[in-house]
């Protein structure tokens, strides 16, 4: 064999010409003397160049054997005479192949122990071709083939043939290639786009849109390019093939290398890798290069991306496996090119769809750069080398992670989303997630070498014998020496990880620069797509790291919540509590994954520190087995990877270290145990040192290598089966300890005082508990978060609901714990929270079977109707329809029954809930139906189902349970709602019910059947006519003999359905004449009485009785039409009256009224008078109608205007309720012309329905009565007006509810109203103001832009109100508990607009405009400056605009008025000494005027006759100035911000939320008598010493400081 030293020797003799060989013999020599020889080729050929001489062509090169084998055909010249010349193309790929092959030989030659043969060249031939191949690198370092203006210049000129004539030519002229070459090229580039090769129409471009000097500019760029790459890629394969002299590693030289790599993929590959997934970035010279494939510079290009993907090994051999180190510029150029890949995007990190959507022109581009699997090589091979670089290189790492993250957040948005890494099932995370991920996993092999070293050393210094501890030691030196190596072997992917969360999180929240920054939510946006990746790869084998990394976010997540001092880094605190829960709950499933299915059985891997505590050796050698499983799957995975990709390597190395660090620190734990565990017991001792043997073999075992396979051949089988076992020895990890931890932060995050935190915090919680609802039920967790039901902010109390309602909806046998808590909740002041609890309370109906409760919950949800937000409202209606009228069960008939008989009960028990409300129920009924299609039958029938339940058990289900009162009345509930679901046989059963009434509960019941007939009886057929006749029987004798408890509404219930069945079904008219006419005579004779002054009081009870009959009778049949159409009752009517009945009776009860007997009778006809009014409305414009309602409305009899108001009420409820009905009849009406309703009813009858045109156009009649009500309105308007305000509860309600009415139907100016409006919403009762504010609203709605004039009239009205009906001193605010503005609904309604809440609060402002020309004040100007001033302290601002509106306009009117005031204080004479030091800063008094140095001289005094209102206007000025010191002390604002301010400006300053820093109310500590009157001279001089101070101190004082957390999110 030869010796190293011959073999150089011999390579030293020889010449030149040995390097040819004759044609046909094969060519033996050594693959380093092939090289060498080569190189004496090309140095002999470029000694033979003379000077400026040029090379032969290479197209004759390729034609041409004999001129090819000459000393020209190696080297390619420029026209310009100094550029030195360059090898050709297919000479450096030759080089490359000689210098490759001479690797492998050295290769193969240093496994045997012997150096390489390369190494021991000449020197100097070694340095002059790296010389000569460092041309062609320079030559490509600043190439740029596509420059951002290439596409600015363009020629429509351009011959089109030039291009067929020249191509060929200039293809062989700049590629130099023989055929071989070539041919070898194009094969590779066939096979690398998997057969798809673009078709030749394909490669067509639009010559029109490019220069033809650019396009050639563009191809010589390229073609430097590829000289430049290929060449450098000959240089770095030379340096790598061998362990070369060190002076041969010139950093020039190497730098050049990578300068030329790193401007080859940035200038010429990334730019069309990025055109071929976004064609935006497309240029005109781009777009060609794309399209065609065949050209010159498409073959450049293809041949540069080729020899970058051979670089970048090579790079990584140089700098990390080669025997000379590199030096740090290089290493750190080194680090910028392998970073590049991964921030471009391509269209293999596209998804499917859209890859499709490209164009098919872009598949020539994917041709030119390997294929659609070339960019996701070379992102591969740069993968490879930054790992390289960061395992090689520690004191990089830190600016390697900073460098990547940066380059992150430089790119467009769609390249952060771009990217992605696909995993093993599919799914795909961030790549810049998993390339951080391989980085810190790359950390791991320093400690396998740290402990390789430590055995050599240990080996060499103790044989082959295993130590042994010495005496009373548990383990031996090396064996603590290899434990705290491992225990500290996890520092260095520590600080990696902590690096890599520090910065991510420190510009997220922007804690580590002093101003904000627009980069926040990107990197915001980065953190959180890092963590979910975390998540997705926890546990799994190939990624040990992602365990590190959460575990030191949750520890710096929790950190930051844990510090309390520290309130500016709000983002950070958000943060943490977006991502704990999230953390959390995955840590909590795995968890609940590894549990075992029986309650018996066992958890079938324990925790080392369970293991240590319990000194199992059992379950040690179980959770041993399993890791050895996992280290040798990977190790086996790792193998059978034949691509450059190290990961499961690098994984398993990593996974190693991550167990090796958790057997130390529990082995040493162990240790410390068998001291204590010596002195309790010896058979725990004993089982304690086996334990420590067990681990320190384990330990000493680590890093072996695996025996032999596992399971059987890799297969998904296998993945499978080592993925269930990592996430069972997940549940083992000591990041599953972080769950309490993070339970226990998040729960003291609920105390904080900020309201996000507080939300967030509960949702955090929430996100734990869909995970696993039994969290719920621990003590603390319940009890903190039952205690944020009743929080202070809305948005807080809404999700306590929502996760409440989360747990209560899965474990719904445990609602009954929270349901009356929740329910209370109905009634909450906030919009989102009482939709959070009624969407809850609705799901909750379903899955309760207890009646009571569902009950309950229908009684709820049906006093939201009465809510004055209007989807408050229309979610009530939809909720309850969903509750009990549900869609038709798919379920078995029996169920269905089931469940019809407890909706039945259900709706009973509401029915008595609501006994005293029942309108509430009608029009929650009706709404339902309206809300749905006329034609919907399945509501229809639901509706009839739950009719017959409730008569089938009205006849014969009665129980314990049962209710008759509640049943009959929720028949009468659905009869008026729908009347068709009362037939004629569900009549008769209802008709045993009527009879006269003895109790109360008899009434009610006769009550609720004579509503049910009388809505249900017009739609009756006529075949009803028997059921008609019997229930006439029975109606007229109570009529005739009318119950005593069934009142006045019973006999009107009695007379109404009378008179319906007449006119329906009998048609007996005569039977109602003969009724009206003995009331007629009977009241004619009272009336005579009367007149004659025998009238006898004892007819006080029966008058009443007739009077009502006889108004009854008229209001439900119009007898003067009764009399046309039924003459046979014309005699008797005209023996009552020979013209009107109604005229007739009218002037009866209105004589009955004014010759009153008594009292009694006068309230009587004045009712009876009423009645009238709402069946005929043309007799309120009789003058005698007017005529007393004028003398009444204007008396001072407040029973009688009640009484008055109360029939206007009634009068205006009824036009309002033929309204509605009209309009439902002209819909229907619309209906049978569109022929909707006829075409039903022509299909059941045969017969066409007819339209009552008469419906469709309206009558004068109508119109008439229409206008009636206006006239009413108008006329009385300020009575209305002025009984809103009356402290007398029946006339305020009538008199609202005929506002009411007024607003509705638009019959009067809205400013007439809004004062009144404004009044009752500071009204106490929260059902008045409530009212009022929905009127207001509705006002606001329709009419906002004639609401702002004279506003703060309506302020003053307002006080005005609060003044009659408060006792004591009126007060602006009431504190419930926090201080709630009376003004606060109105500017509620306007808080979310900018500008007409700017308007309101500028109108409000002038409530503090002192007039300076006459500073005097009365008591009641003072109180309306105080209530004003405590409404502007207590509303609830939304941006720090309206605060700094408000203050900067009370510091304009404290520097006119306030000032002048002062002056004229200081001045005042009051019979004391006004001390100049309290004036001091306030007066400026010269030293001639003073008497003495401080007593103010008396020619300068100012002497007032009544100095009190002076005074007062102090007290005024100084409830100003607290006003203002208040709003600065509660918003945080300083003195120099409110006056930098400028009203009306937008400012980043005013768009800041306004977040109060307490709930104090403003107090007048420092201005006594600011609640109390000025009586005394004593009182003025102790207010002007108190006002001065004041004054003096205003500006004086300390500033809030500027709060650095006042972009806190809320």
């Amino acid at each position: 064999m030869e010796s190293d030293e011959s073999l150089g020797a011999r390579i030293r003799r020889s010449g030149v010409k040995t390097s040819g060989k004759r044609t046909g013999e094969r060519d033996d020599r050594a693959d380093v003397k092939k090289l060498l020889d080569y190189l004496e080729d090309i140095f002999e050929a470029e000694d033979s160049l003379p000077v400026g001489s040029r090379p032969a062509s290479p197209a004759l090169l390729l034609t041409s054997p004999t001129v090819a084998g000459q000393s020209s055909g190696f080297f390619s010249t420029t026209s310009d005479s100094g550029n030195e010349p360059t090898l050709l193309p297919h000479i450096m790929r030759k080089l490359l192949r000689y210098i490759e092959a001479s690797s492998v030989e050295t290769r193969h030659r240093r496994r045997k122990g012997r150096r390489g043969a390369l190494s021991q060249a000449d020197v100097n031939q070694l340095s002059r071709i790296l010389r000569i191949l460092d041309r062609s690198v320079k030559a490509a370092i600043d190439a740029e083939p596509f420059p951002s203006s290439s596409g600015a210049k363009t020629s429509k000129n351009t011959p089109k043939k030039s291009k067929s004539k020249t191509a060929p030519a200039s293809d062989a002229l700049s590629l130099g290639l023989d055929g071989e070459l070539a041919g070898d090229i194009e094969d590779d580039m066939e096979a690398a786009v998997d057969d798809e090769s673009p078709v030749p129409e394909q490669q067509t471009y639009k010559e029109e849109e490019l220069n033809a000097a650019a396009v050639e500019r563009c191809t010589h760029m390229l073609e430097l390019v590829s000289l430049g790459t290929m060449a450098a890629d000959c240089c770095l394969a030379l340096l790598t093939a061998d362990a070369l002299p060190k002076q041969l590693y010139s950093e020039d030289t190497i730098k050049g290398c990578l300068d030329v790599a790193k401007n080859g993929l940035e200038k010429a590959v990334y730019p069309v890798v990025e055109a071929s997934a976004d064609s935006s970035t497309n240029t005109p010279l781009i777009k060609y290069v794309m399209e065609a494939a065949q050209s010159l510079a498409a073959q450049h290009l293809s041949s540069t991306f080729q020899s970058l993907l051979s670089i970048l090994p090579r790079i990584d051999a140089l700098i990390s496996h080669g025997e000379h180190a590199m030096s740090e510029s290089i290493v750190i150029a080194a680090t910028y090119i392998a970073i590049g890949p991964f921030f471009v995007i391509d269209n293999s990190s596209m998804g499917d769809d859209s890859r499709k959507a490209k164009s098919k022109s872009k598949d020539a581009a994917v041709f030119a750069l390997g294929g659609k699997a070339g960019f996701p090589a070379l992102r591969l091979s740069a993968l490879s080398l930054i790992r390289s670089i960061f395992a090689n290189h520690s004191d990089q790492r830190s600016s390697i992670i900073e460098e990547i993250l940066t380059s992150l957040i430089k790119l467009p948005d769609i390249k952060r989303k771009g990217g992605q890494f696909r995993l093993r099932n599919g799914k795909s995370i961030h790549i810049v997630s998993a390339l951080l991920l391989q980085l810190v996993q790359t950390t791991g092999r320093d400690l396998r070498l740290s402990i390789k070293s430590l055995k050599a050393r240990t080996v060499t210094a103790t044989g082959s014998h295993q130590p042994k501890p010495e005496d009373g030691e548990n383990l031996d030196k090396d064996m603590l020496t290899e434990a705290q190596m491992y225990k500290s072997g996890l520092e260095d992917a520590q600080a990696c990880a902590r690096s890599i969360l520090q910065f991510l999180v420190n510009s997220r929240s922007g804690k580590s620069k002093t101003t904000k920054d627009s980069n926040e939510a990107e990197y915001r946006a980065i953190f959180d797509n890092f963590i979910a990746d975390l998540l997705t790869v926890l546990y799994w084998p190939e990624w040990p790291a992602s365990s590190l990394l959460l575990r030191l976010a949750c520890r710096l997540m929790m950190s930051s919540l844990e510090d309390v001092k520290t309130t500016a880094d709000n983002a950070t605190k958000q943060m943490a509590l977006d991502h704990l829960g999230t953390i959390a709950a995955h840590l909590r499933s795995v968890s609940l994954k590894a549990r075992p299915e029986g309650p018996s059985q066992k958890p079938k891997y324990r925790s080392l520190e369970e293991i240590v505590s319990s000194c199992s050796v059992n379950r040690f050698k179980n959770i041993l087995m399993a890791h050895l499983e996992i280290s040798s799957y990977l190790a086996r995975r790792a193998e059978e990877d034949h691509s450059e990709d190290q990961a499961y390597m690098m994984a398993r190395e990593f996974s190693l270290a991550l167990w090796g660090h958790e057997l130390a620190l529990n082995l040493i734990q162990a240790v410390e145990n068998l001291d204590s565990d010596a002195s309790i017991s010896a058979e725990r001792y004993e089982k304690g040192s086996e334990l420590v043997k067990e681990m320190s073999e384990a330990v000493r075992n680590v890093w072996r290598k695996d025996i032999g396979d596992v399971f059987e051949a890799s297969s998904e089988s296998e993945a499978f089966k080592v993925d269930a076992l990592c996430q069972l020895l997940g549940a083992t990890n000591p990041i599953q300890t972080a769950f309490d931890p993070i339970i226990h932060v998040i729960l003291s995050s609920l105390a904080s005082p900020t309201v996000f935190m507080r939300t967030k915090a509960l949702r955090a919680i929430g996100q734990i508990i869909t995970c696993d609802p039994e969290l719920l039920r621990q003590q603390n967790v319940r009890q903190t978060i039952e205690s944020h039901l009743v929080d202070n902010s809305s948005a807080v109390r809404e999700a306590a609901i929502e996760l409440i309602g989360k747990y209560i909806i899965q474990e719904s046998a445990l609602a009954g714990e929270y349901y009356i808590k929740l329910s209370e909740r109905m009634a909450d002041t906030g919009l989102g929270v009482r939709k959070r609890v009624m969407k809850l309370l609705r799901n909750l109906y379903d899955v309760t079977d207890d009646i009571p409760r569902r009950a309950d919950i229908c009684v709820k949800m049906i006093q939201r109707l009465q809510d004055e937000d209007e989807t408050v409202k229309d979610l009530a209606v939809k909720s309850m329809e969903e509750m009990w009228f549900p869609p038709p069960s798919i379920n078995g008939r029996n169920s269905l029954h089931a469940s019809e008989n407890q909706d039945m009960r259900v709706f009973m028990q509401v029915v008595g809930a609501f006994k005293d409300r029942m309108s509430v129920l009608e029009d929650l009924l009706r709404q339902i139906l309206q809300d749905k299609k006329k034609d919907d039958q399945a509501l229809v029938k639901r509706y009839t189902s739950l009719c017959d339940a409730l008569i089938n058990t009205l006849v014969d289900g009665q129980d314990a349970e049962f209710n008759l009162v509640h049943c009959v009345q929720g028949i009468y509930l659905l009869a008026t709602a729908h009347p068709k679901v009362m037939s004629g046989s569900r009549a008769d059963i209802l008709l045993p019910y009527l009879k006269i009434a003895t109790t109360a509960d008899e009434r009610a019941i006769t009550d609720s059947v004579l509503k049910v007939f009388r809505a249900s009886i017009p739609g009756m057929p006529k075949t009803a006519l028997n059921f008609g006749e019997q229930l006439q029987k029975v109606l007229v004798p109570m009529i005739s003999k009318p119950s005593t408890f069934g009142g006045i509404t019973g006999l009107q219930e009695t007379v109404a359905c009378l008179c319906v069945t007449v006119k329906y079904l009998t048609h007996d008219y005569a039977r109602l004449v003969a009724l009206l006419r003995p009331c007629n005579v009977k009241l004619q004779v009272e009336i005579k009485a009367l007149e004659s002054g025998t009238w006898n009081p004892a007819s006080t009870k029966s008058t009443p009785i007739l009077m009502f009959i006889v108004a009854f009778l008229n209001e439900h049949c119009d007898f003067d039409l009764v009399r046309t159409e039924h003459p046979d009752t014309a005699t008797q009517l005209d023996a009552m009256a020979v013209d009107s009945i109604t005229e007739h009776f009218y002037m009866l009860f209105l004589k009955l009224y004014q010759n009153g007997g008594s009292d009694k009778i006068s309230a009587a006809a004045l009712q009876c008078l009423g009645i009238m009014f709402k069946a005929y409305p043309k007799l309120l414009t009789h003058d005698s109608t007017l005529a007393l309602m004028d003398s009444v409305l204007s008396s001072h009899d407040i029973e009688a205007r009640g009484r008055v108001l109360k029939i206007l009420q009634d009068f205006l409820a009824s036009e309002a309720t033929k309204r509605a009905e009209e309009e439902r009849g002209m819909s229907t009406t619309l209906r049978l012309i569109s022929g909707l309703t006829s075409v039903t009813e022509y299909k059941k009858t045969g017969k066409k329905s007819e339209v009552d045109m008469d419906e469709l156009v309206g009558s004068a009649n109508t119109f008439a009565d229409s206008g009636i009500a206006s006239i009413v309105v108008q006329r009385y308007l300020g009575q209305v007006l002025e009984g809103a305000l009356s402290p007398h509860l029946p006339t305020q309600r009538f008199s609202v509810d005929i506002l009411g009415y007024t607003i509705k139907q638009g019959l009067s100016h809205p400013m007439l109203c809004l004062p009144v409006l404004i009044s009752l919403e500071t009204s106490a009762d929260s059902a008045l103001a409530a009212r009022a504010g929905t009127l207001h609203a509705l006002l606001q709605n329709k009419h906002a832009s004639m609401l702002n004039s004279r506003l703060i009239d309506c302020a003053r009205k307002s006080f005005e109100y609060q003044t009659r009906v408060t006792e004591g001193a009126v007060r602006g605010f009431r504190s419930n508990p926090t201080p709630v503005a009376l003004l606060h609904r109105w500017y509620a309604l306007v808080r979310d607009k900018r500008a007409p809440r700017q308007d309101l609060l500028k109108a409000i402002m002038k409530a503090f405009d002192v007039d300076t020309t006459n500073l005097a004040l009365n008591e009641d100007e003072v109180a309306f400056i105080r209530y004003m001033a405590e409404n502007v302290s207590a509303l609830e601002y939304k941006t720090l605009e309206e605060v700094l509106t408000v203050v900067r306009s009370l510091m304009s009117a404290l520097s006119v008025a306030g000032m002048q005031l002062v002056d004229t204080l200081a001045r005042l004479d009051l019979g004391d000494e006004v001390d100049a030091d309290t004036t001091e800063g306030v007066l400026i008094v010269r030293q001639s005027e003073l008497t003495s140095p401080h007593l103010l001289k008396p020619s300068i005094l100012v002497l007032l006759a009544d100095p009190f209102p002076l005074m007062r206007s102090s007290v005024a000025v100084g409830i100003i100035l607290v006003l203002k010191g208040y709003l600065k002390g509660l918003y945080g604002l300083s003195e120099e911000k409110c006056l930098r301010f400028v009203i009306g400006k937008k400012s980043n300053l005013g768009d800041r939320p306004a977040l109060r820093k307490h709930d104090y109310a403003m107090d007048y500590e420092r201005l006594p008598f600011a609640m109390t009157s000025l009586l005394t001279m004593e009182d003025l001089r102790a207010q002007r010493r108190q006002f001065l101070q004041l004054w003096a101190q205003d500006g004086v004082t300390v500033d809030p400081t500027d709060d650095l957390d006042m972009d806190q999110p809320i």
